[in-house]
């Protein structure tokens, strides 16, 4: 037994599981995990990094290095599974090889982490038969806070596999609920709430994930279905080793697989089952940049930061935001909140814009959406000219009828608070 920690450019792997316990993109770690080999040990509940199957708590042979013409760095773990392994049939001999390598582009250098599984049933397997399906369970938090809230994700195709009232899979494909196929959507505090398979159906050659932070995940892995969750179930405590607890939402998985509970359906069961003299092979291809976005820099004072839309709703779509980091209004000092309004007059007069409004939203349910913002301070005012009724911003004014008693209740009450 041993909680050796191998590295390989930005990735660190330990043996229990053949855990992926690193991967350092752009100066932070996008994957969850402990810092000391030995807390994995202890308990790792939420299968962190973990090999799934019936290995993910055993201690891998290896890892054995590989040479590479292209450069790319090669670790290769091995295990032998006994027959009747976590109850499982069948002896099996499985490796897991992981190829890490940076690909250079003009925009960023993307860090590339291939996985291929193999297996084979023993020679002295019992039984000329098993049911397998390998991938990795990784958690990715590719934001700047403690819980995947902001990050951006498409699912190329919403093709989900219903789950009956207990989460098992019933076999039926029907569309998730709430997501449309290939067109992007935010992670919030609590929704949408994903526990499911999604089997692939349409050509499909990746599944990107942004966040505020700029930093970028994609799959390109070509399989036809892939598992993802967003952490509901996360829950670990502080760590000796100075580890801080995970909570609820703390990250999400993107699991290629062979279909959920394919054993238990005879249509799906080709996919899983494995024979004496067959190999089994699945690959799982991640790859993951920081991405800068320009600043079109205005204005730029010791509290103030204005710069122009680069997805703007008109010509000279611009925003204002405080250098305090706050997420909303109430976050933001006074005396950068009292130079905001000016800039955004000065911006107003120099757009040369007769019609306009001043914009700021807070919250998810009041459109406060931050994905295309590079910077963390969203509690900002945005300057968007109106030039015609088609251009610029469109609002919906839904006034209703109030009892003048109660209104004047109300401005009793907040002129004691204020």
């Amino acid at each position: 037994m041993t909680t050796d920690i191998t590295a390989a450019g930005p990735f660190k792997f330990i043996p229990q599981g053949a855990i992926v316990q690193e991967w350092v993109v752009g100066g932070r770690n996008i994957v969850l995990g402990f810092k000391d080999p030995a807390e994995y040990a202890k308990s790792n509940p939420a299968f962190f990094g973990a090999t799934i199957g019936r290995w993910d708590k055993k201690y891998w042979t290896g890892p054995v290095k590989e040479t590479s013409k292209d450069g790319s760095e090669i670790l290769v773990y091995s295990y032998k599974s006994p027959h009747l392994d976590e109850k499982f049939p069948g002896a099996l001999d499985v490796s897991v090889r992981y190829t890490v390598r940076t690909e250079r582009t003009d925009e960023a250098d993307i860090s590339v982490l291939e996985i291929e599984f193999e297996a084979q049933l023993a020679p002295d397997s019992p039984e000329d038969w098993a049911v397998i399906s390998m991938t990795n369970h990784s958690y990715f938090n590719i934001g700047d806070q403690s819980t995947i809230a902001g990050t951006q994700v498409t699912i190329p195709d919403n093709t989900n596999i219903e789950t009956n009232e207990v989460d098992i899979p019933t076999g039926k494909l029907k569309p998730f609920p709430g997501v449309e196929s290939g067109v992007p959507f935010t992670l919030g505090p609590e929704e949408p709430d994903i526990d499911n398979g999604f089997a692939l159906m349409t050509d499909v050659a990746a599944v990107p994930m942004d966040s505020r932070s700029k930093h970028q995940l994609r799959d390109p892995t070509p399989h036809g279905h892939a598992y993802n969750y967003t952490g509901k179930y996360i829950e670990t405590e502080p760590r000796p080793d100075g580890t801080l607890a995970y909570g609820k939402r703390a990250g999400f998985c993107v699991e290629p697989a062979r279909y959920t509970n394919a054993a238990n359906m005879p249509e799906w069961k080709h996919m899983v089952l494995l024979r004496k003299g067959q190999t089994y092979g699945s690959r799982v291809v991640w790859k993951a940049w920081k991405r800068e976005i320009p600043s079109l820099k205005l204005v730029d004072t010791p509290k103030v930061y204005a710069f122009l839309d680069i997805q703007p709703l008109s010509k000279g779509h611009a925003l204002v935001i405080p250098k305090t980091h706050g997420e909303k209004l109430t976050d933001i000092p006074d005396e950068e909140l009292a130079e905001m309004l000016p800039v955004a007059k000065k911006l107003a007069l120099a757009v040369g814009a007769k019609d306009y409004n001043i914009l700021q939203n807070n919250g998810r349910i009041a459109h406060q959406v931050v994905d295309h913002v590079h910077v963390h301070m969203v509690g900002g005012a945005r300057q968007i000219p109106k030039p015609n009724e088609e251009e610029g911003l469109t609002i919906g004014w839904p006034a209703k009828q109030v009892d003048s008693n109660e209104l004047k209740a109300y401005q009793e009450e907040l002129k004691g608070k204020l």
